[in-house]
């Protein structure tokens, strides 16, 4: 804690980041620090600490992938084995509830909700994927509506590595579904952030669209109708 404190200070008071979510998420931290529980709420930010360290986020589970598996749809696969990292490594790892459909997910429409580490992230996804592991109740409830549990991480050198890093986001951060060192699982708090995320939707964006088109063409001819 006390390294990253000091990481926060350097960006706080030496001019780094200034402005910047950065550097609001380290004053928090700061005047918050003398508490053994992080009150900043990971759900709650998009971009973090060690942020530009983690891959994009990729699709673990879709909404519907274990029922369709239990059910022996054909082509059906329990987790998406394609996006899981190419090789096996240390490393720190997040995952999260996405809240759209699209293929390409970024910090806007995921839901941040857990992190851990391991000797090799790969293994560690790949049980996740197969069962939920100690998460699995959490799963059922995200795929009761129907949203995927995504994943991304940030690979390490080492497993001691990994750790380090984990202990900071844990420290920094208070995960949803994450226990150790972290207070209480609080999955009650994430169904209202979800359904206010969800209540956003391309759908609503795209009748605004059309109303704002509509708007201008009523306009636009209001304006070049010919006066008597």
């Amino acid at each position: 804690m006390i390294g990253l404190k000091v990481k926060c200070e350097q960006i706080v008071n030496g001019g780094h980041g200034q402005g910047s979510i950065f550097s609001f998420t380290c004053k928090r931290l700061l005047s918050s620090s003398s508490s053994t529980t992080p009150c900043l709420k990971r759900e709650d930010f998009q971009y973090i600490l060690h942020h530009s360290s983690f891959s994009p986020w990729k699709k673990l589970i879709g909404g519907s992938d274990w029922k369709e598996h239990s059910l022996g749809k054909e082509g059906a696969e329990r987790y998406r084995t394609q996006n899981l990292p190419n090789h096996t490594s240390p490393g720190a790892y997040e995952l999260g509830i996405a809240t759209s459909a699209s293929r390409n997910l970024d910090s806007a429409s995921v839901v941040p909700v857990y992190t851990g580490e391991a000797s090799n992230v790969r293994a560690r996804l790949q049980s996740y994927g197969r069962g939920g592991a100690h998460l699995a109740s959490l799963f059922a409830d995200i795929f009761i509506r129907g949203l995927p549990i995504v994943y991304r991480w940030a690979p390490m050198e080492s497993k001691e590595a990994a750790q380090r890093m984990e202990a900071e986001l844990l420290q920094s951060y208070d995960y949803a579904w994450n226990k150790r060192s972290n207070g209480h699982r609080r999955p009650h708090h994430i169904q209202p952030f979800l359904t206010h995320k969800l209540s956003f939707t391309p759908q609503f964006k795209l009748s605004t669209f059309f109303a704002i088109l509509l708007y201008f063409r009523c306009s636009i001819l209001a304006f070049c109708r010919p006066t008597n």
